[in-house]
């Protein structure tokens, strides 16, 4: 097969720009340099014929091999080569696996080896694109937008913070504060705002049980203060409302992580499978109780690193990802700055928004969040409020 394509290469080189293999699906060393001569002569505009391949090294003995009447085939040799490429590689995978495990790897590890193996197989071009082919697309994203007043993009529920800000896919969003004013609590307001759309919600909570950010979600949909709710000192009304409250989120989709100390790894596997699950957003608290592998690593290249990773799970899915983190205690008697973000300034640079809350106090019912950041939009503030005996953040 090798040959036959490399036949119909030489009369019709055209066909490299709709090759979908390198020179390695070329097994044959001499199959493989005569692939690399044609496109490297096709791509700097030199013609393909008997003579230039002869100055181009290429002996009499080759150009008389590479001479079968293969045209009309063509992708059928192509599309066999690919495949059986394909399969070399799958089994170079899982012979790395099995090796990783041998070697007594963390199967976490292991796993998102492979999917991250297996997802890159044959990408090496899928994001070479001409612009033609995709620039129809975007400018109808766009009309549509415009007349439907409606696109793809997740709001937050807050009409002063959405007119700032969307949340999109591709996209990684960080929500900062000093302890106790309020991530979390913006977090799962959020996450209410967004499953009342009907859109599913992937969170991870490395902080508390899935139970306790459930009680804290139940408060601020049902109005039961949680210190009642967590004591138990609720009345017939409380509960009915709590049931209400429950029948909401029972009858949208929301998948809940709530593994102390979840290694990053095992983190974009969980997320991935959140996709696949139907989750149109993740929702990560937080960022710096991850852990990264290299514990050997100094602290603030783990977490930049990880912030990294996190920028690179939204591109991979296509889904808005939204971290927790927190700011530096100094920050603690003004309204804090991007350069306040703790651990690291990696975390700022990845970002594609960066909101930092602000309260003057734990007491303090005026919540502002701040937009320090946005790589394609406006910076800016609003004013929201925060009922401290449900957690539920309101704009007046």
């Amino acid at each position: 097969m090798e040959i036959e394509l490399l036949s119909a290469i030489k009369q019709y080189p055209a066909i490299i720009d709709e090759i979908e293999v390198d020179q390695n699906a070329f097994f044959d060393p001499e199959n493989r340099s005569f692939f690399i001569t044609c496109r490297d002569m096709y791509l700097t505009g030199q013609e393909i014929n008997d003579v230039t391949l002869h100055s181009a090294g290429v002996t009499g003995k080759q150009i008389v091999k590479y001479c079968l009447p293969t045209m009309s085939n063509w992708k059928y040799y192509h599309d066999e080569l690919k495949n059986r490429y394909m399969r070399k590689q799958v089994e170079k995978i899982t012979a790395t696996a099995r090796d990783r495990i041998l070697h007594n790897k963390p199967v976490d590890e292991v796993i998102s080896y492979l999917e991250k193996a297996i997802t890159g197989l044959n990408v090496e071009n899928e994001n070479v694109k001409e612009i033609k082919d995709f620039i129809s697309d975007v400018v109808l994203e766009i009309e549509e937008a415009h007349k439907n007043k409606k696109t793809n993009n997740i709001k937050t529920g807050y009409f002063s913070l959405d007119r700032i800000i969307q949340m999109r896919g591709g996209e990684l969003t960080i929500i900062a504060s000093r302890p106790s004013i309020g991530k979390t609590t913006l977090a799962t307001n959020i996450i209410n705002n967004i499953i009342k759309n009907k859109i599913n919600c992937g969170f991870f909570s490395a902080e508390m049980k899935d139970s306790v950010i459930i009680k804290r979600m139940l408060s601020a949909m049902s109005g039961v203060p949680m210190y009642r709710i967590f004591q138990g000192f609720i009345n017939n009304g409380d509960m009915e409302k709590i049931v209400d409250a429950a029948s909401l989120l029972y009858e949208n989709h929301l998948l809940i992580d709530d593994t102390p100390n979840i290694k990053i790894n095992k983190l974009i596997s969980k997320a991935r499978y959140m996709k696949r699950k139907g989750a149109k957003i993740i929702m990560i608290d937080y960022l710096t109780l991850i852990k990264h592998p290299d514990k050997k690593m100094p602290r603030y290249e783990r977490v930049g690193e990880i912030s990294k990773m996190l920028k690179e799970l939204a591109r991979e899915t296509d889904l808005p990802v939204i971290a927790l983190s927190q700011l530096r205690r100094e920050s603690e008697d003004k309204k804090p700055l991007l350069a306040d973000l703790r651990q690291s300034g990696e975390i700022e640079e990845d970002a594609d928004i960066v909101l930092l809350m602000h309260r003057k106090n734990r007491q303090d019912e005026n919540l502002e969040v701040i937009v320090a950041k946005q790589r394609n939009g406006p910076c800016g503030s609003c004013s929201m409020k925060i009922d401290l005996n449900t957690n539920k953040i309101y704009e007046e």
